[in-house]
């Protein structure tokens, strides 16, 4: 029973520090400056929440090894979509896993693996956000609870904002930039290969 509990705080957990490392993520590719929060303290806060996203997964998936009633084991933790009866949100859940791990192990090799690899790398990171809400949404026993949905959902809004502010037009750009040159100037950094972040 302890072990339940606990698969289930720490899902949460790294649910909301996870959207925390989204929103991070997603504020610094806006590149405001400020004298309260310089980039280098926001690009660290960053880098910590997302590795405590990964602390709180490794832990969720140990409590889940550790209840032997919720019928998760090894090879269902590791390897997704393996077994009879085997559960697409556990699945979804394993892959969403191993897209920020792959994130969170490349965030520091930018110079070694040069800014375009590592720019589709750190990509992963919106897949692993839409992954891991998919997978609190179909295999999480909270599911349909007041308090687990405003989580989810506010996550979900707060992050889609972000993105949707991010891939918008801004003022004095064209929604369909001419091809060719003025192209990658005409796109938000996200979209045209120029994000720093």
């Amino acid at each position: 029973m302890n072990a339940w509990i606990l698969a289930r705080g720490t899902g949460f957990a790294a649910v909301a520090l996870l959207t925390a490392s989204m929103l991070l993520g997603l504020a610094m590719s806006f590149r405001v400056r400020s004298r309260r929060w310089p980039r280098g303290v926001v690009n660290e806060a960053h880098r910590v929440a997302t590795a405590w996203a990964l602390a709180m997964v490794a832990a969720h998936v140990a409590c889940l090894l550790a209840d032997p009633a919720s019928g998760v084991g090894p090879w269902r933790a590791l390897v997704p979509f393996v077994g009879a009866g085997a559960s697409p949100g556990v699945g979804l859940g394993v892959l969403a896993m191993y897209a920020v791990a792959v994130v969170h192990a490349t965030t520091r090799m930018r110079a070694r693996l040069g800014a375009a690899r590592w720019r589709a790398l750190h990509r992963l990171a919106y897949a692993g956000f839409a992954l891991a809400m998919v997978h609190g949404v179909l295999a999480g026993t909270d599911t349909g609870r007041w308090w687990a949905t405003g989580l989810y959902v506010a996550g979900a809004l707060a992050v889609g904002l972000l993105i949707a502010l991010r891939v918008w037009p801004r003022e004095g750009e064209t929604a369909a930039p001419e091809p060719a040159a003025t192209a990658r100037r005409g796109l938000p950094p996200l979209l045209n290969g120029t994000n720093s972040h």
